[in-house]
C-alpha cells in the first residue's frame, strides 16, 4: 500500500522566515540558544494540523510551550540573572530547556524517535 502523500501549506513561507532569522541572527551576534528537534520529519509532524492525534500530542508542539511561556520568560532570565550566578547564555539554556520538557509532552509518539530528536543547544 503507497504512503499517502501529505502538503504542508506554506512551507516555503516558514522556510524563507527561518532562513531570515538565520541571517539576522548571523549579523548580530549574541547569546543564542536553539531548542528544536532533529529528525528530518519533525517539521511535517509539527506543521500537520490534519493529522489526528491522542491527547495531549498534537501538531504545533514546539510553538505551543513557546506561545505559553514567553511571558514569563523575560521575569524568569531576570530573576536568574539578579543573583549575578548565570550569565544570559546560562539562563537562555534553562529556559530552553523548560520549552523542551514542555514540548515533549505534546511530541506524537509512535516510535518515540522524534521524541529523542529533542534538543537544546547554544549557538
Amino acid at each position: 500500500m503507497p504512503t499517502p502523500r501529505i502538503k504542508i501549506e506554506n512551507i516555503d513561507r516558514l522556510m524563507k522566515k527561518l532562513e531570515s532569522r538565520m541571517i539576522h541572527v548571523l549579523k548580530n551576534p549574541k547569546p543564542i540558544v536553539t531548542v528544536g528537534y532533529s529528525a528530518e520529519y519533525a517539521i511535517y509532524v509539527h506543521e500537520n494540523l490534519m493529522a489526528t492525534h491522542k491527547p495531549p500530542t498534537q501538531a504545533k508542539f514546539l510553538e505551543q510551550p513557546i506561545r505559553e511561556m514567553k511571558p514569563a520568560m523575560k521575569q524568569e532570565i531576570e530573576l536568574l540573572m539578579s543573583t549575578g550566578r548565570m550569565t544570559l547564555a546560562q539562563c537562555l539554556l534553562v529556559i530552553g530547556h523548560k520549552i523542551l520538557a514542555a514540548s515533549q509532552l505534546l511530541v506524537p509518539v509512535a516510535t518515540g524517535a522524534l521524541k529523542a530528536s529533542g534538543f537544546v543547544k547554544e549557538e
